[in-house]
C-alpha cells in the first residue's frame, strides 16, 4: 500500500466530491487538524497531502495549506489550496470568521445591536451589555446550585443546563 492509499485510508468521503472529507485518523491538537505519521514524523493531514500531490512539501511559513470551507479536519482537494498567511487571513476575513471581520459587525452573536447604550469596551474589545447581564445571571444561579443540596438540586441544575444551551463557556454547575 503505498502512502497515498495509506492516507485516504483515514479520509472520509462518503458525502461526495462536494462535500468536506474529515480526516478520520488520529486527531493533532484542539482544532482538529488530522496528523499523518510518515517516516516516523508526524504531519498535518492536509498540509501533507497538498505537498505530496505536488511533489514536494509545503515550505512551512511560507506556505499553508489553507482550507475555503474553514472545516479543519477537511482533506477534499476542492476545499484546499497552498497560500501564505495573508491568502489565509484575507480569506477568513471575506467570509467573517475572523475575529478582525467581527469588529464592523453591527450586532453581538446573539443579534443584539452594538449602540451606545447597549455596549461597553474593555481591553479594546467591545461587548453586548444584554449577554453580558444574561451570563451573569446564569452564573449566579449556577453559583447558588452548586452551594444547595437537596432534592430540588437537580431540577436546578437541569434548568441551568438548559439555559446556558451548547455553547456555555462558563462552569458546570455540577
Amino acid at each position: 500500500m503505498d502512502l497515498l492509499d495509506q492516507f485516504r485510508a483515514h479520509v472520509d468521503t462518503s458525502g461526495g466530491p462536494d462535500a468536506c472529507h474529515p480526516w478520520t485518523g488520529p486527531v493533532r491538537n484542539a482544532k482538529s487538524y488530522g496528523k499523518f505519521r510518515v517516516d516516523g514524523r508526524d504531519h498535518l493531514a492536509h498540509r501533507w497531502l497538498l505537498g505530496y500531490l505536488r511533489g514536494k512539501p509545503l515550505q512551512y511559513p511560507l506556505e499553508l495549506g489553507c482550507h475555503t470551507c474553514d472545516n479543519p479536519p477537511c482533506c477534499n482537494l476542492r476545499h484546499l489550496y497552498v497560500g501564505t498567511v495573508r491568502d489565509n487571513v484575507a480569506d477568513a476575513i471575506a467570509r467573517s470568521g475572523h475575529p478582525a471581520a467581527r469588529r464592523s459587525w453591527p450586532h453581538c452573536t446573539k443579534g443584539h445591536k452594538y449602540v451606545p447604550e447597549n455596549t461597553f469596551i474593555s481591553a479594546g474589545r467591545r461587548y453586548c451589555r444584554t449577554c453580558h447581564r444574561e451570563r451573569a445571571r446564569i452564573n449566579a444561579r449556577a453559583a447558588r446550585v452548586r452551594k444547595r443540596a437537596g432534592p430540588d438540586r437537580e431540577a436546578d441544575v437541569a434548568a441551568v443546563k438548559a439555559l446556558r444551551g451548547s455553547g456555555g463557556a462558563v462552569r458546570n454547575p455540577e
